[in-house]
């Protein structure tokens, strides 16, 4: 059942990975950090992803404001939808804008979507091509990134970056090859376009690892805060965290302790090679500590 006032339904994903069971707290937060404390009336299965159901009011007391979906909009007769269309795109909060109906009589249906989604976009043929051309031109630098080549891909990269800002996975992968060819204050650039455009926690913890390059050590922190909110059963976040208080000596003992129980005690979703070598990287840590 939906989630009443006060309420929160989460997925058994996000159940598991915090322990709680209907009828307990839970606290939300926000990419601000602002707070709530809901009841868990419901838990559900899902098998792609973890999502978290709340009530409007609910969200509204998290957020200060209600986030706008879609818009609509109607032409004057005689207006091209495409022309129309084009226009709005201008505007750098629409994400899409798509031309439907009319046949002929001048009017059309925007869709003006705020938030990073998926959508079809009709376009004329020749931004169309122009499009694809990018799209092809793209895959090439994501094959140098792949291999390795982190210094042909940044170059190649920086020739396409204009063409693809509302690309998320090009705009990691060129932020992450800068962060992998030790160039941290542009790499952090391009992934804040990034985060823009997609929600990947990822983007956060290469961001985090920028900054502690830079020494920014309290700003490395907060972002990767941010990736444990995003997805607490994640257990890398927490990894890099115990790492940040076990290796720059900025922090108090006691963060380094709390991400080191993190890291041994969450439960994965898949046991990995991965997993056991974090594990064991933060216990020869804390030996080498004592």
């Amino acid at each position: 059942s939906l989630p009443g006032e006060g309420e929160v339904v989460l997925s058994m994903g996000i159940a598991e990975s915090l322990g709680v069971e209907p009828g307990e707290q839970v606290e939300i937060t926000n990419d601000d950090f602002n707070k709530i404390s809901l009841t868990v009336s419901g838990v559900f299965d899902n098998y792609l992803g973890d999502f978290i159901f709340v009530t409007e009011e609910s969200l509204l007391a998290l957020e200060g404001e209600a986030p706008v979906n879609a818009a609509y909009a109607s032409f004057r007769e005689g207006l091209d939808p495409n022309t129309a269309s084009a226009g709005l795109l201008a505007v750098a909060s629409v994400g899409c804008a798509c031309p439907a109906g009319g046949r002929g009589r001048g009017t059309a249906c925007t869709a003006v979507l705020l938030a990073a989604t998926v959508a079809v976009i009709l376009l004329p043929y020749r931004e169309w091509r122009r499009q694809e051309e990018g799209r092809k031109a793209a895959e090439g630098c994501r094959m140098l990134y792949r291999a390795g080549a982190y210094g042909q891909a940044v170059a190649c990269f920086a020739a396409h970056h204009a063409d693809r800002r509302h690309d998320a996975r090009f705009l990691f992968e060129y932020g992450h090859a800068l962060h992998r060819m030790d160039r941290p204050e542009e790499s952090d650039r391009v992934l804040r376009e990034a985060m823009e455009v997609s929600g990947d926690p990822m983007i956060l913890n290469v961001m985090a690892k920028n900054c502690r390059r830079m020494g920014r050590y309290d700003e490395a922190e907060q972002w990767l805060l941010r990736s444990v909110h995003r997805l607490p059963g994640r257990i890398y976040p927490y990894y890099l965290l115990a790492r940040l208080y076990g290796e720059t000596g900025a922090f108090p003992r006691r963060k380094l302790e709390w991400a080191v129980r993190r890291v041994t005690e969450t439960e994965p979703k898949v046991h990995s090679t991965a997993v056991r070598e974090m594990r064991e990287q933060v216990r020869r840590m804390m030996e080498e500590l004592e």
